[in-house]
């Protein structure tokens, strides 16, 4: 169980190193129809939902909707997005503080949050593991490098 468990671990911590790793540049010609990451200038972008509930879309259609999030997280900032997945607190050491995740498929894949208001951890956080439902803004923030982005959540509910 603890060998699952370090292994959870490290892999919690590389999604949280990919999310907040900065878009890649791309060089090349912009504004004349030029290809720039598979789209073209005149290819209209698809419309973001002010509210997205990943809770009522089945595993494929909140998979497709996560990689998107995870392909262009500037596109979802200021977007309402409800999730639900097993919660993991991390301590950050660089930035003296501690992560809080949602691991929304049971293993690896994790997106981070922050709880608005008055809290401390441990005492008013769940338990390691905890099955959760959240409802947060997705939001960026400049931590060390470049921007990462997470859920800014005013509550957390424990599902049985």
């Amino acid at each position: 169980m603890k060998k699952f468990l370090c292994v959870l671990f490290g892999l919690c911590l590389l999604c949280m190193a990919a999310g907040c790793a900065g878009k890649p540049e791309v060089d090349g010609p912009k504004g004349n129809g030029a290809e720039v990451s598979g789209r073209s200038d005149k290819t209209p972008k698809r419309k973001i939902l002010d509210y997205i509930d990943l809770t009522a879309m089945s595993d494929t259609i909140m998979y497709a909707e996560l990689s998107n999030i995870i392909a262009d997280p500037s596109a979802y900032e200021g977007k309402t997005i409800k999730l639900s997945g097993l919660y993991m607190a991390n301590y950050y050491e660089p930035a003296d503080r501690y992560c809080h995740l949602i691991i929304y498929d049971g293993c690896c894949q994790c997106l981070e949050f922050i709880w608005n208001g008055e809290h401390k951890y441990p005492d008013d956080y769940p338990e390691e593991f905890a099955n959760i439902e959240i409802t947060g803004v997705f939001e960026g923030y400049e931590e060390m490098g470049p921007t990462c982005y997470r859920l800014a959540v005013d509550e957390i509910v424990i599902k049985a």
